[in-house]
């Protein structure tokens, strides 16, 4: 998981600042590369790579 990192950019999600990539260096150094210049007028301050946990998407089911 790729996210947007920056105080000038609300709803992340929304607006493309949080995308699930392959565990793949290239395909996640492509998506912040695509973020940043979709996003670039929000001046994003970086990012956070992170793994992503498959969960329930039922009320409270990102609670492990």
């Amino acid at each position: 998981m790729v996210k947007l990192c920056g105080d000038a950019i609300a709803h992340k999600t929304e607006r493309g600042g949080v995308m699930i990539v392959e565990r793949d260096l290239a395909a996640v150094d492509e998506q912040m590369r695509a973020m940043t210049a979709r996003l670039e007028a929000a001046k994003p301050a970086g990012f956070l790579v992170a793994e992503f946990i498959d969960h329930d998407a039922s009320l409270a089911g990102e609670l492990l």
